[in-house]
């Protein structure tokens, strides 16, 4: 049985956002500045921190502290000084970089207590967009087409993607939480496409995918464990969204209570029909696998109009605010939060002493012709 009150848990977040009061103030962050950046997405990471910790302590867990990180020197530190006997990681960046995501679990996986989340692989496998879609390609997971441009010169290369699909959609290729999506990122034209991807090759130095769009439904797949039948369904509802606006999540929709996209695109229980359901864990064992998903995890489907699932993201480190659809998938199912967080923390990580040279590298793009659609698909 697992022994609860006997475990210490620490807590740590990113810190690498201005103070909750400045992001709600009367002068916020401008629009264009906290969609491009993230920062109202960062600065949540230290509410759910507090459930967490709040959760922790109700269900009986001794000591329950919070700790936000500014550098890896600080979870170097906290490692090599194991006062605690779980280290809780919502860690999503350092310095506004999500590629220290990465460089923290190295570290965690060297150290001396466990830790919850996803290890290094998976992370490095899913924070690069066009990475992810490639490997889940490979295995014969249903993806939509995409391809990866680097920089201007690529872009300025570009031949007419248009003459392959009629609509795509423009994300950076290693943001989560929406960062850098907008309606706009819905592309129609050669002229819409250049214009999106020359805004977000200026603020992001990981470059961007660019995403045949699929009509259809979204569908949110959450995981705690497949396995064990722990996982729940979640849909986007749109119906209230302006019908002249595309039917996605952008930045907005998720973490600015302020506008209208927000309170008109919840997540609710799905009435989608079982082998739709069927194909779509399925679709999910297989991603989990090749991606070697090791913990919880979001995985985000589109369902065409002709029912096939397309994965159009996987989140291995999900926003566990008991708001979030993470959260609702198993309160649809009458698993309660207190359940999902304790689950987590059970299912912590032993560290395995991994040296640092043999971790994978967190951007490994694969060397394709950024002018044409029609390229093999390799894995490094």
């Amino acid at each position: 049985m697992h022994k609860q009150k006997s475990e210490k848990v620490l807590i740590i977040h990113n810190n690498d956002f201005p103070s909750l009061e400045t992001v709600c103030s009367e002068e916020p962050p401008s629009q264009e500045d906290n969609y491009l950046s993230g920062i109202s997405a960062r600065a949540g990471v230290k509410i759910v921190a507090h459930h967490i910790q709040n959760t922790l302590k109700n269900a009986g867990f001794g000591d329950v502290q919070i700790y936000p990180v500014t550098t890896l020197e600080e979870v170097h530190s906290i490692t090599k000084t194991p006062h605690y006997d779980v280290i809780f990681n919502l860690c999503e960046s350092l310095d506004s970089d999500p590629q220290m995501e990465i460089e923290i679990i190295k570290i965690l996986e060297n150290g001396s207590c466990k830790f919850t989340g996803n290890k290094t692989k998976p992370l490095a496998n899913c924070l690069d967009k066009f990475r992810c879609s490639t490997l889940l390609r490979s295995v014969g997971v249903t993806v939509p087409d995409c391809f990866y441009i680097k920089n201007e010169q690529e872009l300025d290369s570009l031949a007419n993607p248009f003459q392959t699909h009629d609509k795509y959609i423009v994300k950076p290729n290693a943001e989560d939480g929406s960062t850098g999506i907008d309606f706009s990122s819905v592309v129609t034209s050669l002229t819409q496409l250049h214009a999106k991807v020359g805004e977000l090759l200026k603020s992001t130095k990981a470059g961007v995918i660019v995403q045949e769009y699929i009509e259809g439904r979204e569908i949110n797949l959450s995981v705690l464990d497949i396995s064990k039948n722990l996982f729940g369904f979640t849909e986007i509802d749109f119906s209230n969204l302006n019908t002249e606006k595309p039917r996605i999540l952008n930045y907005a929709s998720k973490w600015c209570a302020d506008t209208d996209e927000f309170h008109t695109t919840p997540s609710i229980i799905t009435s989608l029909q079982n082998k739709y359901k069927k194909k779509i864990l399925e679709s999910a064992k297989r991603a989990c696998e090749v991606l070697e998903i090791n913990s919880y995890a979001r995985l985000d489907y589109r369902v065409s109009n002709q029912g096939i699932p397309y994965i159009i993201d996987v989140n291995p480190n999900c926003d566990l605010d008991p708001t979030s659809g993470f959260s609702k998938a198993f309160g649809f199912r009458n698993i309660s939060y207190d359940k999902i967080i304790t689950n987590i923390v059970k299912k912590a990580h032993t560290p395995q002493k991994i040296p640092l040279s043999e971790n994978v590298s967190p951007f490994v793009f694969p060397s394709i012709a950024s002018t044409s659609l029609n390229y093999e698909y390799t894995t490094n």
